[in-house]
């Protein structure tokens, strides 16, 4: 069972969403210039900080990740694909339902693993994985050793 997108704001001037987990636990997530704050928050204000991070480069090596570890077939474009971009952005929106809502990577990344998760505990374990702050290629590598 997949979480549900409640709202989102994607534009100039607001970058968020507000997913609800299966188990009905909020998920705010927040992504500004000054970095991503994800909360057990329904609007951001208040909750448990679950994830925080101001270093932009770590920033988006973790939201490409998040989309290597949800979309399989990456190794595949990267080496077989004419067009690797648009192979990508068609394997994204095959396996990742909300990809063309948003407008932010990052905050698309972050979105669909929160709608992934079935609660708050693999979403704060996830996060907390030193994983995903590897290089593309080391990520890549470890998920082929897995058999994934």
């Amino acid at each position: 069972m997949r979480g549900s997108l409640v709202r989102f704001q994607d534009n100039e001037k607001f970058c968020w969403s507000r997913v609800d987990a299966p188990s009905g636990e909020p998920i705010y997530i927040s992504v500004a210039r000054n970095g991503v704050l994800i909360k057990n928050s329904n609007l951001g204000l208040l909750g448990r900080k679950l994830f925080s991070e101001t270093d932009v480069d770590v920033i988006v090596q973790i939201s490409m990740n998040i989309e290597l570890f949800l979309i399989h077939d990456l190794r595949r474009i990267h080496i077989e694909a004419d067009n690797p971009v648009q192979e990508y952005e068609a394997v994204l929106r095959q396996n990742l339902p909300i990809a063309d809502l948003f407008r932010s990577p990052i905050l698309r990344a972050f979105t669909a693993l929160a709608l992934d998760v079935s609660s708050l505990n693999p979403l704060e374990y996830f996060l907390a994985m030193p994983e995903l702050r590897w290089s593309s290629e080391d990520w890549l590598n470890h998920l082929e050793a897995k058999g994934w």
